[in-house]
């Protein structure tokens, strides 16, 4: 298989567990993180990198 296959489907995963934890979270508004909001919005970052990486390093080995 392909490396830039992997790297497109991690990404997608990825959107879908970042879906999946949306839908979750808006019918748990009672649910919350036992830390403070930066390191909440610190972790959202790097997931958001992360997935936005695997988009792109699949477009860039898909080129070569």
């Amino acid at each position: 298989m392909k490396k830039s296959k992997i790297f497109f489907g991690t990404g997608c995963l990825l959107v879908l567990v970042a879906i999946l934890f949306l839908i979750f979270a808006f019918n748990h508004p009672e649910m919350s993180f036992p830390w403070n909001n930066n390191v909440t919005l610190t972790l959202y970052g790097i997931y958001v990198i992360l997935t936005v990486a695997m988009f792109v390093l699949s477009a860039i080995l898909k080129k070569r």
